[in-house]
């Protein structure tokens, strides 16, 4: 049995045309039927990169080696992330720029673990060549036994989840679907690009400005760059602040999760009035996993709607 009033609300959407979900809605409405409009900024990705191309979403990948005769070389090479609404975009989650974000000499213990007392930042010996798609390197000034970390930044072509003007842009994409005869709007699975296999593979971390600025906050100034080998690999000495590290950054994404959900249901209700049934699939994947944990922090948990479900698990 559906629950009450459920079986008359329909969910449509990824990305048709106005004109299109206008006759469907419009048919909808004359049948009894309330529809929701999925609106996202994923969906409107192109036009909100065009007005905000230094609110793209980045991630860091990082490169480890060996020094030999006081140099290295790595080669970075990121993916081109798909999923249900790059499809509806028509468009990957591809990187469309790169950057040097930050790099470490280190020794290793007997044991084979990084040194945490021999870190030492050499940005400045380090070369990039090539970019977006792929990038290689060289490092210099490595001295004898030396390893070395280098810290890459892709962005992505999509917005930020702490872009300043997402919410906005938002709130503007769901005021133009108000004028068609539907009875809300929702967002499918909302959260950051799935590509969980690229970053638990090769050691990568969401980053970009305004992140970094929330993770500073959450974990009482810590700077995110300098704790990415920290993220990155267990580190001698300093095993405490590897899990405070690790706890400030899934809380980061958690939270940015949380703010866009619940900014979309307050915007929902300033649009179509306090008595509008805002619903959405909030998880990618319905157990708790590390896809789930590096897409939305858990945040459906406490996303503000009517009500919610999950009803699928996937791999990506």
């Amino acid at each position: 049995m559906p629950m009450p009033g459920l079986s008359r609300i329909s969910p449509v959407g990824f990305g048709r045309t106005t004109t299109v979900w206008g006759v469907t809605a419009g048919r909808s409405a004359a049948a009894g039927i309330q529809t929701l409009m999925d609106v996202d900024a994923r969906i409107a990705r192109d036009e909100f990169m065009r007005a905000h191309p230094d609110e793209a979403q980045g991630y860091v990948m990082m490169a480890t080696g060996e020094g030999e005769d006081g140099k290295g070389r790595f080669a970075l090479k990121p993916d081109a992330f798909g999923g249900h609404m790059a499809a509806a975009a028509r468009r990957d989650y591809e990187p469309f720029r790169s950057r040097l974000l930050a790099a470490w000499a280190y020794r290793l213990t007997p044991d084979r673990l990084a040194d945490g007392a021999s870190f030492r930042r050499i940005d400045g010996d380090v070369r990039l060549k090539g970019g977006p798609k792929t990038v290689t390197g060289e490092v210099t000034g490595l001295r004898p036994d030396e390893q070395f970390v280098v810290c890459v930044n892709f962005d992505l072509w999509c917005a930020d989840v702490y872009a300043p003007h997402l919410q906005p842009f938002m709130e503007g994409l769901m005021r133009r679907y108000a004028r068609l005869p539907i009875a809300g709007a929702m967002h499918d699975e909302w959260g950051f690009p799935p590509v969980r296999k690229t970053m638990l593979a090769r050691r990568a971390f969401w980053y970009s400005d305004p992140f970094a600025a929330a993770y500073a906050e959450r974990s009482f100034g810590r700077t995110l760059a300098a704790d990415l080998p920290l993220l990155a690999m267990p580190i001698a000495g300093r095993e405490k602040e590897r899990y405070a590290a690790i706890r400030a950054y899934i809380r980061t994404i958690h939270d940015g999760c949380v703010r866009t959900e619940n900014d979309f249901y307050a915007a929902n209700k300033r649009i179509w009035g306090d008595d509008v049934y805002v619903t959405k699939h909030a998880t990618w994947w319905s157990d708790i996993c590390d896809g789930e944990i590096l897409h939305g922090g858990l945040a459906w948990w406490s996303a503000k709607r009517e009500w919610a479900q999950a009803d699928e698990a996937i791999d990506l």
